[in-house]
């Protein structure tokens, strides 16, 4: 049986609950589409979704935080681009007037899981949610 989340190439396998769990949490933030899960003996299994964070902003505040930054050519626009980098640690810290109400985002020019802030990590460790790898980000 899948956990309440896997990834697969980037894209979520969301259970019922925990897709109910982030839909009450921030709406705004997320995009699920039902998914059809059949067992082996070929009956229906419970529902999950095909789901992700789409809400993307660039809140980091790289005077606060302890980040790798580095500069990478892009060659559509000709211009060097800054690109954050946690490689070898880092200790990251959020500009909460561009954070503003949300719950949940992926930073702009990161790659790196979607973040969350203490409300909805406090939920998703208060329910023990299957498949989840939460981390605090002031000491990754």
């Amino acid at each position: 049986m899948p956990r309440d989340l896997e990834e697969f190439s980037g894209i979520w396998i969301v259970s019922e609950p925990l897709k109910l769990l982030f839909e009450q949490m921030d709406p705004e933030a997320f995009a699920f589409v039902a998914c059809d899960f059949s067992l082996a003996d070929g009956s229906r299994g419970p529902q999950y979704y095909l789901g992700n964070v789409l809400r993307r902003i660039d809140a980091l505040d790289e005077a606060a935080s302890r980040v790798k930054i580095k500069l990478d050519h892009n060659h559509q626009t000709g211009e060097d681009e800054q690109l954050y980098s946690l490689v070898g640690g880092a200790s990251l810290v959020f500009k909460q007037d561009v954070v503003g109400d949300a719950h949940i985002f992926r930073q702009d020019r990161m790659g790196a899981p979607p973040i969350c802030d203490r409300a909805m990590f406090d939920a998703l460790s208060a329910v023990n949610f299957s498949g989840l790898r939460l981390r605090d980000v002031a000491d990754i």
